[in-house]
């Protein structure tokens, strides 16, 4: 399989990125990496190991500093979230002692889309905890 042309410089397609493409990965029509997703060809599974990369940079919480007081923080997760898995990773409760995670019995969209008064409700708790611990 040939790479595509591109117009950067900065690319050169005689270099593979070392320890992301699985040995058969070149010689199958689909890819499977787990527990993710099956994708069609290697190029598609390298660029998925490419944003992983990056939005495990940007966005990983342990690459910031911890709240001032973690235990207002309540932490509304997906259990099915394909997008932010929790598998293999360090607990959001563990880079933040003392928060709260709240568990739905769902994936990452669907929580957003159908579960609105889950998320209305911790941000009200978290103002109620601030409230009594601050201002009581």
């Amino acid at each position: 399989m040939g790479y595509r042309q591109s117009k950067s410089r900065v690319f050169r397609p005689d270099m593979t990125p070392v320890g992301i493409r699985p040995k058969q990965a070149v010689n199958t029509r689909e890819v499977k990496f787990e527990p993710y997703m099956p994708v069609k060809d290697a190029l598609t599974w390298e660029a998925v190991q490419f944003m992983r990369g990056i939005m495990d940079e940007c966005t990983h919480l342990g690459n910031f500093s911890i709240p001032v007081d973690p235990t207002l923080v309540i932490i509304v997760a997906a259990k099915n979230d394909g997008y932010m898995p929790r598998n293999g990773m360090i607990p959001l409760t563990e880079l933040w002692p003392g928060s709260e995670m709240r568990t739905l019995k769902t994936g990452h969209i669907a929580a957003y889309l159908f579960n609105h008064q889950v998320f209305r409700k911790a941000i009200r708790d978290s103002f109620d905890r601030l409230i009594d611990k601050h201002y009581s």
